[in-house]
């Protein structure tokens, strides 16, 4: 299915972004996550990110590879592109920075991607309050920041499988001081671009996660 056309020389447009995070529990249940693919799935999308001549393409690719590896879980959900909305495979994953196991930072990423190919690739992140986009097809990428996102997280759950030894040698894997599964209620709107103007919406939904930590012992 293809969902959008997009420009190669299409530039980020910058606009306002609202963003609400908050610690809470949700009992909605997520979609069949599952790591069983993870190993097959990462070395494909690091050789796309490899091949590919769009860097914003190539950039998404490596980053799903990457969290693959630090063992997000895949499973499905709903997102919508200029109001056409359909199923995609989608990860997502919570970084924190600390320091003396104090957060000083964070970081919250879903990415999704539809087709075998994939044909359609978006990556949605919320970071310092900012939510930014990576929108790819084959004809092209746009990314920029701007939008509104609401994130519900739960406490972690069972550890992580790691996949960074399966991992191609190319592709950067940070080690985390700790990861474990996380299951968060989310939605993103984005909007951005003027001729035409872009929207990529993520209605409210459950997605199974992970919460990686990088801990920086206190001085």
């Amino acid at each position: 299915m293809r969902i959008i056309r997009l420009c190669p020389r299409a530039a980020a447009i910058v606009i306002v972004a609202v963003a609400v995070v908050a610690a809470a529990c949700s009992s909605d249940a997520p979609t069949a996550p599952s790591t069983a693919q993870n190993a097959k799935i990462l070395s494909r999308f690091d050789s796309l990110a490899n091949q590919t001549d769009d860097p914003l393409r190539a950039d998404a690719l490596a980053r799903i590879a990457q969290l693959l590896a630090e063992g997000a879980p895949v499973g499905t959900g709903t997102i919508r592109v200029n109001g056409v909305g359909g199923p995609f495979t989608m990860i997502a994953a919570l970084e924190v920075t600390s320091i003396g196991g104090q957060p000083v930072d964070s970081q919250y990423t879903v990415a999704g991607w539809e087709g075998n190919a994939p044909d359609s690739v978006i990556v949605l992140t919320l970071h310092g309050g900012e939510v930014s986009a990576t929108v790819s097809e084959h004809h092209g990428s746009v990314a920029g920041p701007g939008g509104t996102a609401t994130i519900t997280v739960q406490s972690g759950g069972a550890s992580c499988t790691s996949f960074a030894g399966q991992a191609p040698p190319d592709l950067e894997v940070p080690t985390p001081s700790s990861c474990a599964e996380q299951r968060s209620q989310m939605a993103f709107a984005s909007r951005f671009g003027n001729s035409p103007t872009i929207t990529v919406d993520m209605p409210a939904q459950t997605v199974m996660g992970i919460r990686l930590v990088f801990d920086t012992p206190a001085a």
